[in-house]
This record gives structure tokens, sequence and C-alpha cells, in this order.
């Protein structure tokens, strides 16, 4: 009785324990998830050298797969854009489902796109990333993207 005991707060506290380190993961993914589309309205390549894993699986709405490699190599191609034709990205409806050291994203995805001809284009998508943790941090290792038709 005594050994019941005195393992009795620990389990009433491995759970909150438990929750507190998702809760986190979570926090931290969906923080990531924002920082990156900021970042990629003002076309930083930065930010995709921290999401992407080297070895990113990446399958755009056109079913067009690709790695980071072709991510990174377009902004050496690249022409900068100017700041007032750049698009905005913003996400929401976020989905986060951890697996240890793994999760799975899911939202949608707003994109404003400004027209030459003036105006804006507004298109959504549902995207879908898994991640792992590499070394302490996150990393999108494949990602799906689908539109959303009118």
């Amino acid at each position: 009785m005594m050994n019941f005991i005195k393992i009795l707060p620990i389990i009433f506290i491995l759970p909150f324990t438990v929750f507190a380190q998702d809760s986190s993961d979570e926090e931290i993914l969906e923080s990531l998830l924002h920082e990156f589309l900021a970042g990629a309205s003002k076309n930083d390549v930065n930010v995709h050298i921290r999401f992407w894993s080297d070895d990113l699986i990446y399958t755009n709405a056109a079913a067009e797969r690709f790695g980071k490699e072709d991510i990174l190599s377009s902004y050496e191609d690249s022409v900068e854009p100017s700041d007032n034709m750049l698009p905005e990205y913003f996400g929401d409806e976020i989905e986060i489902r951890l697996y240890g050291d793994t999760a799975v994203v899911a939202f949608r995805l707003n994109a404003t796109i400004p027209l030459e001809t003036g105006g804006n284009e507004h298109l959504q998508y549902y995207n879908t990333g898994t991640f792992i943790r590499e070394m302490g941090e996150w990393k999108a290792v494949a990602w799906h993207v689908t539109q959303i038709s009118d």
C-alpha cells in the first residue's frame, strides 16, 4: 500500500506532463507555420531554408512534384518583385496532429495575389504537411496542396 501511495502522484502528474509537451509542440508548429507564411509573403528565402527538410517531397496544386533544392533554386533564377506585387499568404482552419516526433499540419491557405492590371486575385488551397523533429527542430518532409475551386 505504501508503494502505491508513493507512485500515486506520478500517475496523476504524468498525463498532464505529456499533454503540456503536446500543447507546446502544437504551439511551436502553429507559430512556425505563421512565421513561414509571413516570410513567404515577403519573398524571404530564409524561411524556406528553415521550414523545409532537405529531403522534402512537395506536390503542388498542378500535380508537380519537387524538393527543397528546387524551391531554393527558384529564388536564384527569379527577379525580385516589388513589394506591392508580392502575394500575401495566411492560414486558417489549422489542425495539428502529433505522433511523437512526427506531426501532420493541415490548414486552409489564403492567397491574395496582386494583378499587374490592378486589383487582386484571391485563391484558397488546402495544404497538408508532414513534419518530423530533426535535431530538436520541426521540419516539413512532405507537403501536398489542393486548390479549392470556387
